[in-house]
């Protein structure tokens, strides 16, 4: 939501940048891609993309801190 004094931003979840494990995060991308690679049942894949997704967004903040 935009307005004139500033923007609202909803989310259902959010993490400070120095909140996140790096190590915990290479941890969740390995595991993801491992299970996006095997593909054995079809909501397994899609929850593991998710994984995956958020697994990389937060190596990428901790890159930038």
């Amino acid at each position: 939501e935009v307005l004139r004094g500033g923007i609202s931003i909803l989310v259902e979840t959010s993490e400070l940048a120095a909140d996140i494990d790096k190590k915990r995060a290479v941890a969740s991308k390995e595991r993801a891609q491992k299970k996006i690679k095997e593909g054995r049942k079809q909501w397994d894949v899609k929850r593991a993309k998710v994984a995956l997704a958020r697994a990389f967004n937060r190596m990428r903040v901790v890159s930038n801190i």
